[in-house]
């Protein structure tokens, strides 16, 4: 088998076992809120946070008023807007402040987490509970698809689950200009 197919058959192979652990309708939910939010704004730590940059770059491209929370030139959240945060553990105390604030300028909080009963995720309106390499997927297919990267399967799912996301803003979008 050349590079090119191992490739393939190996993230397909991911994206079908994560596919049948993450929740549709949270998904759905998270797309209905950004197009319904006055503004994005995103936050996250460390590799999360370069995960979240990337999906905020892909949501500008989308025409959606996004910040990324600790740039410079972010303006302050008010009601109206989404705050998605994305934390494998949701114990991160900077996120947990900031969530809180959120909380009481009622700002709707998204959180994307492993931990569905984190401090995180109990102070959010929606919750994006991705499956937790080391309890729910088969640890040996995902090592066997990406070896030595169990301590970042966090982020490679959080890319799949943005992916998903954009696809289905794209249709909503696409559908609502015609």
């Amino acid at each position: 088998m050349d590079v090119l197919e191992h490739a393939k058959a190996m993230v397909l192979k991911l994206y079908a076992n994560v596919c049948s652990k993450v929740s549709n309708d949270q998904l759905t939910s998270l797309a209905e809120a950004i197009l319904n939010a006055n503004r994005v704004f995103l936050a996250g730590f460390s590799r999360s946070d370069m995960i979240i940059r990337v999906f905020a770059n892909r949501l500008a491209h989308l025409g959606i008023n996004v910040n990324i929370v600790g740039d410079v030139t972010t303006p302050k959240p008010t009601a109206g807007d989404l705050f998605l945060i994305s934390s494998e553990f949701g114990e991160i105390q900077t996120l947990i402040k900031m969530a809180e604030h959120c909380k009481k300028q009622h700002i709707t909080i998204a959180v994307n987490t492993v931990s569905p009963f984190s401090t995180l995720a109990k102070l959010a309106d929606m919750k994006i509970v991705l499956p937790c390499v080391s309890q729910n997927i088969e640890e040996n297919d995902f090592v066997d698809i990406f070896p030595q990267s169990k301590e970042y399967s966090f982020e490679l799912l959080s890319f799949l689950i943005y992916d998903a996301v954009m696809i289905s803003l794209i249709k909503k979008l696409n559908n609502h200009a015609q």
